[in-house]
């Protein structure tokens, strides 16, 4: 392919996963935005549906480029080692986006400003199932992934930024 970085994608056939897909969309979008690549910039912009059909549309050259999750901060597992078939394609990773949080359980301020002890026990606690012999199986079974830590609000910056730049307001 010619294409080495990320300024060789104009004019080419970019593949997305879905308008509501994080990793498949919404913070590539905001990246393209932020370095001036609109999407009128591309030959076409579509949606497949899904990161295998993304990657399924690359190897069989029904796209130039697409967006779609990494498995590591520096991109060397991701969808295209789980879905990708054809083993002669070669992949070349373009962008990496800032780690995407996981749900929160979260409490309200004030909440834990009337119990702050209770809020850290509780965290604490949650943190503790997975040390013990809950099998990692069932939390991910739960809870979409199996592993629990402690997040702070910078950790959350990219999806505000997110929100900002596709003007979505949060009520609170």
């Amino acid at each position: 392919s010619k294409i080495k970085k990320i300024n060789d994608l104009k004019q080419k056939r970019i593949l997305f996963v879905d308008e509501k897909s994080t990793s498949g969309y919404l913070y590539p979008e905001v990246y393209l935005r932020k370095i001036k690549l609109p999407q009128s910039s591309f030959k076409s912009v579509e949606f497949s549906g899904n990161h295998a059909g993304s990657v399924e549309a690359l190897e069989n050259k029904k796209a130039d480029v697409i967006a779609v999750f990494a498995d590591d901060e520096k991109g060397t597992q991701g969808a295209w080692t789980r879905f990708g078939k054809i083993k002669s394609v070669k992949y070349k990773v373009l962008w990496v986006s800032e780690p995407i949080p996981n749900d929160p359980f979260v409490v309200r301020q004030a909440f834990y400003d009337r119990n702050p002890k209770l809020t850290h026990e509780i965290m604490y606690h949650m943190i503790e199932i997975q040390n013990e012999s809950t099998p990692q199986s069932l939390l991910h079974e739960i809870l979409g992934h199996g592993e629990l830590m402690p997040a702070t609000q910078k950790q959350y910056d990219p999806v505000r930024e997110m929100s900002d730049a596709f003007e979505v307001k949060v009520k609170l």
